[in-house]
């Protein structure tokens, strides 16, 4: 009978962490209990594969290294102590108390107690209310905080392209995870979604960049998540242009008119999220450059509406 996949795990876990030496693939299907079950050669390997990446995804640090012995080039796998452990911090007393209190209002969707139990804290059975904040997990966190803290590059895909980043912060605003950075490849600060990365995160060697600093703070504005960055210009009507302004930030030129409108001039890289901010001011917004964002408007406006009639019709 098969075990379940959650103990095959742990048991995988267990050698690839005890051992002294990498292991073959060969070895760890004789070690490891449940994968005996697997006769054939291929759904072993399919299983073993989709295993090691989902305690990739909770954080463990399997090495592929080299072996010592056997034949040229053959390669073996291995949890060192070092990358996967926390070394004890040495918390005082206060410092330990005021780590529980806060563990005990603050959720991130795990077991965070677990760990403080393992510098020696306990639960407080006087911390009275409900939680109150619940922060959402990701598998990412764990090589994102550690990337932030050793100055590692990061190399992952996110909406379907290449990316190579400075990590200088990583931040939960209202109920998301976000990582802003320094992206090589387009030599300009980036914020991504952390949810909407593509695959794995592969973090590179400690010291691979040296931050800034002063670290800027995360670009949430969504008409800038994106590449391609141009200027738009819209202008504003009468009436509208305070809830315009907090809504696009400081961080644009606004130019007064005569009547109480004004004209503004944004940076833009996401072209779906700067027309839902138009269309959410209806009639009362106009963008005036450049020619391709209003033209798209135009289309869309148009398309929607012929939507609209044939389904009336």
């Amino acid at each position: 009978m098969a075990i379940p996949k959650d103990e095959r795990l742990l048991n995988l876990l267990a050698e690839l962490v005890h051992t002294s030496v990498p292991l073959t693939i060969e070895e760890i299907r004789e070690r490891v209990n449940g994968y005996g079950d697997y006769d054939n050669d291929e759904s072993f390997r399919r299983t073993f594969e989709r295993d090691k990446n989902d305690l990739k995804a909770l954080g463990a640090v399997i090495e592929t290294a080299p072996l010592d012995f056997g034949e040229a080039g053959q390669t073996g796998y291995i949890v060192r102590h070092q990358d996967s452990f926390l070394p004890d911090p040495g918390l005082e007393p206060d410092e330990l108390a005021a780590l529980q209190i806060a563990i005990e209002t603050i959720r991130v969707n795990s077991d965070a107690l677990a760990g403080l139990r393992s510098f020696g804290g306990r639960e407080l059975e006087h911390v009275d209310g409900e939680i109150d904040v619940d922060l959402p997990a990701t598998p990412h966190l764990g090589v994102l905080f550690g990337a932030l803290t050793e100055h590692r590059v990061l190399r992952f895909h996110y909406n379907g392209v290449e990316r190579v980043v400075h990590p200088f912060r990583v931040q939960c605003v209202r109920g998301e995870w976000y990582l802003g950075g320094h992206d090589e490849l387009r030599d300009a600060h980036r914020t991504f979604r952390i949810d909407r990365i593509d695959g794995e995160i592969d973090a590179g060697p400690p010291g691979g960049f040296t931050p800034p600093e002063e670290r800027p703070p995360l670009l949430l504005d969504p008409w800038r998540l994106g590449d391609g960055e141009v200027t738009a210009r819209v202008r504003f009507d009468p009436g509208h242009v305070l809830r315009a302004r907090t809504l696009i930030g400081g961080d644009a030129t606004w130019t007064p008119e005569p009547d109480g409108s004004a004209v503004v001039e944004m940076a833009v890289s996401n072209t779906d999220a700067f027309r839902s901010l138009v269309l959410d001011f209806l009639d009362h917004a106009e963008v005036l450059e450049p020619e391709e964002l209003r033209k798209d408007l135009v289309e869309w406006v148009r398309s929607a509406a012929a939507h609209l009639e044939a389904a009336r019709a």
